[in-house]
């Protein structure tokens, strides 16, 4: 919405309809329009209220309570509720930074939640190292009582069949929603990854009324799958590819929720800023975290009294390309030498890395999820700054202490676009790769060795363990990548007694 008064936007004043879902078709087609599109000046816009809060996301992904501002994908949310008309196990795949879990949250399941009311049932979670846990936090997040889930903790292939048999009544629509699905491959114990997946395909199989499952995963981890033929076969017809928006839902995207919120662009800055997404890996979360910051700095000179956002203010902030990259580098700059090397630390404990990273060979860095028992007293401090700067993201508030501090609280880093655009963070993952790759490794197999009661044969020897007690001994590693983690250093020592 520029500021040119024949620019167009939806309507919000008391005259028009906002999200008018329309259903229509025959029992196989649904159409489905998101939002009901009106024409009304940029003197109307900036003549509403105006809500000086941030419309825009950032790096985090938009959730259920976003759905007033999440704009532009009307068409493929469409296309999403035609495939769940048509089975009830769906892959959606995408890049990294498409908008996978977004769409699902803010688009997909409002309007499940809008069309079957209190009937509707929605378990959303990642499935993490333990997915049978996963799965049983999102059953009392969705308000059952702990006895009642306590199924979910058998972690077999029949254990989701058994819970829905339980708890679903006749009349609820279950919604089962699985995000970052390829976690089952990356950061699952693998057993328990496997088993889940067979639950999920037995659920499926089993045809249970109103009982639907939607997966969002990473495309370039599709080969994954050729270890689970039945799940190819399941998803052969349904595994949309979320695709790059076209350039008028990127301006949807980019002027609606400024109009909701009371604000108009400058002439020309919008088509400056779609210009500068295209052809951007990860586009859609370098594009609200700048929109984010353009309106955070509108905002602090009090420039957003003029209801315009700038230009000026959007070349300063180096544009779509740079403004991560300079806003991440300011932060860094102002912390204290100390500071300095505890982010590195922290950053490099959150880093996974593809499995041919010993060998130099087409690796790739992901996200990683830790225990915040990870990290040193020293460190968290810096860590919890991180966390206010929306840089890294908890599952619970890590600045409390002793009892209220939750013992499986977890760290990880926002979006995997920062380990990509921030030059810094990626100049450390490449310097480091081989070690981290060594040391989540090792991480694996202790926890594996911990859940398997310990056995013997499990142990490390030879060439593994001799990298692994030379690192142990690293000043650098320590001091670099933070050493290894109570639970690793448990693991090695009696065996370093044992085997040298």
């Amino acid at each position: 919405m520029s500021g040119n008064n024949n620019q167009n936007s939806f309507d919000f004043g008391d005259d028009a309809t906002i999200d008018g879902d329309v259903i229509g078709g025959d029992s196989n087609v649904i159409t489905f329009n998101h939002t009901e599109i009106l024409q009304i000046s940029v003197e109307k816009i900036t003549s509403r209220e105006l809500i000086t809060t941030s419309p825009y996301k950032g790096l985090k992904p938009f959730d259920s309570r976003d759905k007033e501002l999440f704009f532009g994908r009307d068409n493929f949310i469409t296309t999403l509720v035609n495939e769940l008309e048509q089975t009830n196990l769906i892959l959606l795949l995408g890049a990294s930074g498409s908008g996978k879990s977004s769409m699902v949250r803010a688009g997909l399941i409002p309007w499940l939640e809008k069309k079957h009311g209190t009937g509707f049932t929605n378990l959303i979670f990642t499935p993490d190292a333990e997915p049978f846990e996963s799965f049983y936090a999102s059953l009392l997040s969705a308000g059952f009582k702990q006895a009642e889930v306590e199924i979910a903790w058998e972690g077999k292939a029949e254990t989701l069949i058994k819970v829905v048999n339980n708890l679903k009544k006749l009349n609820e629509f279950w919604f089962i929603f699985v995000d970052q699905f390829e976690e089952l491959f990356t950061i699952s114990d693998k057993n328990k990854g496997r088993e889940f997946i067979n639950g999920l395909m037995r659920l499926s199989k089993a045809k249970l009324p109103k009982v639907k499952i939607m997966g969002t995963m990473r495309a370039d981890f599709f080969e994954k799958l050729s270890d689970f033929p039945q799940l190819v076969k399941a998803t052969q017809k349904h595994r949309p590819m979320i695709v790059e928006m076209q350039p008028k839902e990127l301006r949807d995207a980019i002027e609606q929720p400024a109009a909701y919120h009371g604000m108009v662009f400058e002439a020309g800055l919008v088509d400056k800023i779609i210009a500068g997404v295209q052809g951007q890996a990860g586009y859609l979360s370098l594009l609200q975290y700048t929109l984010n910051l353009l309106w955070q700095e509108e905002k602090e000179t009090d420039n957003i009294k003029n209801r315009i956002l700038s230009s000026k203010t959007y070349q300063k902030l180096g544009g779509v390309r740079g403004a991560l990259q300079q806003h991440v580098d300011n932060i860094y700059q102002n912390f204290s030498p100390s500071e300095q090397q505890g982010t590195q630390r922290i950053f490099l404990k959150l880093v996974g890395i593809g499995e041919n990273a010993e060998a130099g060979i087409e690796w790739k860095p992901v996200r990683r999820r830790a225990q915040l028992s990870e990290f040193g007293d020293d460190e968290r401090d810096v860590l919890l700054k991180l966390v206010n700067y929306s840089l890294l993201v908890s599952n619970a508030d890590i600045s409390a202490t002793g009892s209220k501090r939750k013992s499986d609280s977890t760290i990880e880093i926002t979006h995997e676009i920062l380990l990509t655009c921030w030059d810094k963070l990626n100049k450390w993952i490449k310097e480091n790769r081989q070690v981290i790759a060594l040391r989540n490794r090792l991480y694996e197999d202790v926890k594996r060795w911990q859940d398997n009661h310990k056995p013997e044969d499990e142990l490390w020897t030879g060439s593994k363990l001799e990298q692994a007690l030379e690192l142990r001994k690293d000043e650098n590693f320590e001091r670099v990548l933070g050493g290894f983690n109570p639970d690793a250093n448990k693991f090695i020592r009696p065996l370093a007694k044992v085997n040298f």
